[in-house]
């Protein structure tokens, strides 16, 4: 435990900053997905898989599996989401994806941002821009979504974690 908080101090010394956590995992599935029965199951990725979904992407898939939580009310699945994370100028956001039952994205919320600047794609205003997006769409900063201002890298990882996501669920389920 000391040492994890002296590399923290060195890491906030260097860097000048500190993570924020903006929202636990269960606070990020509530603001969601209100009140909903909550189940997770681990899918693993074959190598097939992977290598479909790395072709479509024209980017890596990082893991051998992937944690997918189901949402229910009243025995009815109301939708899927995933915790992932990206990486943006130097460290990673971890943020939450929510997709209808459908799979087309129902919202964001990020939950720990660990770079000096560049939070500002926590906003609802920038990050509604992704709601309702489905696998055909292109997802892409500049494209179809409008990056904030000074956060543009932290843009375009949401981007890019949202399209990996969302070619991911369609593969898998």
């Amino acid at each position: 435990m000391r040492v994890l908080l002296i590399v923290l101090l060195v890491k906030s010394i260097v860097y000048g900053y500190m993570e924020t956590v903006y929202s636990t995992q269960d606070e990020a599935f509530q603001q969601v997905f209100p009140l909903h029965q909550v189940d997770s199951r681990r899918i693993p990725i074959s190598a097939e898989q992977r290598e479909a979904m790395e072709s479509t992407l024209h980017m890596a898939i990082p893991n051998d599996e992937i944690t997918v939580y189901t949402f229910h009310k009243e025995d009815t699945l109301q939708g899927y989401g995933v915790v992932t994370n990206e990486l943006g100028k130097h460290e990673p956001i971890t943020f939450f994806v929510a997709f209808t039952s459908d799979l087309f994205v129902k919202g964001i919320v990020v939950m720990t941002y660990r770079e000096p600047y560049g939070d500002e794609v926590r906003k609802k205003r920038f990050l509604k821009q992704f709601r309702q997006r489905r696998v055909t769409d292109p997802i892409r900063v500049y494209q179809d979504i409008t990056p904030v201002s000074g956060a543009t890298v932290s843009a375009i990882a949401i981007a890019n974690g949202v399209r990996r996501l969302l070619v991911t669920l369609h593969t898998l389920l």
